[in-house]
């Protein structure tokens, strides 16, 4: 599913490229920020304030620069999201509509109108769940376990390993993110697609009295995605668990060095 998403992105290539070096120099900058902090206070606390102002200026570029570029990041994220949204949205149709007649009527109309929705949802996910959450936090573990390898090398294997205890769990709870907000998607559309057939064959509904029917199967449907939903949303905080449990890892190491 993933590979037809990045083959639409392909449309708007250059603005995607941006898109990700305004997210990794973000990233960088925000990374930089606390380590430059550190050595102020270190010169401020030792009376060393020969170079206090050029520190504390490179310390407000770049925090000043970090904010710039994220919502720069987002604002070319979001124009070229909606333009690939509206590429994928136009492609789908073409392809509906170049399909068989016994293709659409062995099909559910609702379930369409549902899929062409997920397109923008898919896009949106993909540019901000992925590369701006999952990817940066990604760049920030490697900058952070590059700094310690330079200050430190010869502790390099015991700082890998660390490390690597960190990421792992991280990595597992993206799996378990991914594989939720698979099935809350399946549900959702099944759910979403049910409503408008139903709809859409109101009359038919109700010439046959079908009305309770349909409303128990709709709420045997909602009672599902509400716990796919909610599985999903607990997954995220799996996630922010294991990213702040690599970050303590990572911060404890640093301090034991330094010291």
């Amino acid at each position: 599913m993933f590979s037809t998403y990045f083959k639409l992105i392909k449309k708007d290539l250059f603005a995607f490229v941006f898109y990700i070096v305004l997210i990794i120099l973000t990233v960088i900058l925000q990374n930089i920020s606390p380590i430059l902090w550190g050595e102020l206070i270190k010169n401020i606390q030792k009376g060393e304030l020969d170079n206090f102002l050029i520190l504390a200026g490179i310390v407000i570029a770049s925090l000043l620069f970090s904010t710039i570029f994220q919502n720069l990041a987002y604002h070319v994220g979001s124009k070229s999201a909606v333009k690939l949204s509206q590429i994928g949205k136009t492609q789908a149709m073409e392809a509906i509509y170049n399909q068989s007649y016994e293709y659409h009527t062995s099909k559910k109309s609702g379930k369409f109108s549902v899929l062409l929705n997920k397109i923008s949802d898919m896009i949106f996910g993909i540019y901000f769940e992925f590369f701006a959450d999952t990817f940066s936090s990604i760049v920030g573990v490697v900058l952070v376990t590059g700094y310690l390898f330079f200050t430190a090398p010869k502790y390099g294997i015991s700082i890998f390993i660390i490390v690597l205890l960190g990421v792992i769990p991280f990595l597992i709870a993206i799996r378990i993110n991914i594989k939720a907000r698979t099935e809350a998607d399946r549900v959702k559309t099944d759910y979403l697609a049910r409503v408008a057939d139903g709809l859409i064959a109101f009359e038919t509904i109700k010439s046959f009295g079908k009305e309770k029917f349909e409303l128990k199967l709709l709420g045997k449907l909602l009672s599902l995605l509400t716990k796919n939903e909610d599985r999903y949303s607990v997954s995220f905080r799996a996630i922010d668990f294991s990213s702040g449990f690599g970050t303590a890892l990572i911060i404890a190491v640093n301090s034991i060095l330094l010291y």
